[in-house]
């Protein structure tokens, strides 16, 4: 009766409370979720800052399927746990502590299963990113993955991020609507088949994207709904089964 609000994925369940107290529960094998001694068929409240009590409250929270968890504090702190290789240490290595990674974060999502990266909103609408990078899902650039530490902004005037599996999108303050990462099914609606490891304006005028497996689905400010990508189900409405870039 005090919860505002709930997430889940594999195996995985969160819940946080209206004085912003986040609670996990489901598999605990790889720490994720950030729980001392936890019972996986109970909530259990996530300690930050090493305390008995949580300092500063919870505001998103996202996970990437078994492996590793994302927080965003009420104070703009950015906290990682559960699987290691997103702060670069090797798979098979875990923790179950909230590590603080970066301040003045305004949201936050974790993607990728075992190849963890985080793509990070900070409060001045500049985008970063952290983490795996196969598919140029971190938008800088290259295919190189990038630690917490070194990562650096990709996209400004940003007002909104959208990730599913490695493919990313990002609606600005001016309403243009920006993809990256993942392209086998021509999701990122480049007019290309190929991974895009920068992002690419799409379309203007947009409120509101949703990204699926292989395709994305953005509303417009005129309330017209594009869909592109993948269509071998006849996914995109079009009257056809043919895709689209």
């Amino acid at each position: 009766s005090n919860v505002k609000d709930a997430f889940i994925d594999d195996y995985f369940s969160a819940a946080i409370t209206n004085d912003n107290v986040l609670y996990t529960w489901g598999d605990s094998s790889l720490g994720h979720l950030g729980v001392k001694n936890p019972k996986s068929n109970t909530p259990g409240k996530v300690e930050f800052d090493n305390s008995d009590d949580v300092k500063t409250g919870v505001k998103t929270v996202s996970h990437n399927g078994l492996y590793t968890t994302a927080a965003v504090t009420d104070d703009g702190g950015l906290y990682v746990w559960g699987v290691d290789t997103v702060l670069g240490e090797s798979l098979g290595s875990y923790t179950d502590t909230p590590e603080k990674v970066m301040d003045n974060v305004k949201d936050a999502i974790c993607a990728g299963g075992s190849d963890t990266f985080v793509i990070v909103l900070k409060n001045d609408g500049n985008v970063y990113s952290f983490g795996s990078n196969d598919n140029g899902q971190l938008g800088n650039g290259s295919s190189d993955s990038v630690l917490p530490e070194d990562a650096q902004s990709i996209l400004g005037n940003v007002k909104k991020i959208s990730v599913h599996n490695r493919t990313c999108a990002a609606i600005t303050n001016d309403n243009e609507l920006y993809t990256w990462g993942r392209n086998y099914g021509g999701q990122v609606g480049n007019g290309k088949d190929d991974d895009s490891n920068k992002p690419v304006k799409i379309l203007e005028n947009v409120k509101s994207i949703s990204l699926g497996d292989g395709f994305s689905a953005a509303i417009t400010y005129d309330n017209e709904l594009y869909m592109w990508g993948l269509n071998s189900h006849g996914q995109l409405g079009n009257g056809s089964k043919s895709s689209t870039n």
